[in-house]
This record gives structure tokens, C-alpha cells and sequence, in this order.
């Protein structure tokens, strides 16, 4: 998942360590809930340059399935 996440999801390979955990699983199971598999919203907590260095959370949507096959929803 290290390698899926920053290249389907076009982060720096280092902003992926900083995923929260806790709003994943709330995303992942939220959308199970309603059957909706056709994305994930991958969040992320740090201070950005782009940002001025505020901290903040963003939700950086992915493909639930790439049009490859890779099932990126399978994987979170």
C-alpha cells in the first residue's frame, strides 16, 4: 500500500506516512455502509508549503478500481 498510495493518489512518497488512520476507517466504513466503492477519499494531516505552513487535513480522493485493475479500495 506504501507504493499504491503515492502513485494512484499523486502524493510525495513521504506524505503518505502521514495518513490519520482514525478518518480512514470512519471514510472506508461509511462508504461500505452505502455500497459505494467507486473511490476513496485517502486523508492526510501535516503542515503544507502550498498552505503557508497551517496545519490542516485533506482528503485526497482515489479511484475505488483503476482503470489497470488495481483495486484500490480492496487495498485500504
Amino acid at each position: 500500500m506504501v507504493l499504491l498510495l503515492p502513485c494512484l493518489g499523486g502524493m510525495c512518497g513521504f506524505e503518505a506516512v502521514w495518513t490519520d488512520l482514525a478518518a480512514l476507517r470512519y471514510d472506508v466504513a461509511y462508504c461500505e455502509d452505502m455500497d459505494d466503492y467507486s473511490a476513496v477519499s485517502w486523508p492526510i494531516v501535516d503542515r503544507f508549503e502550498a498552505h503557508h505552513g497551517i496545519v490542516g487535513c485533506y482528503m485526497i480522493p482515489i479511484a475505488g478500481t483503476t482503470n489497470s485493475g488495481i483495486q484500490v479500495f480492496w487495498w485500504t
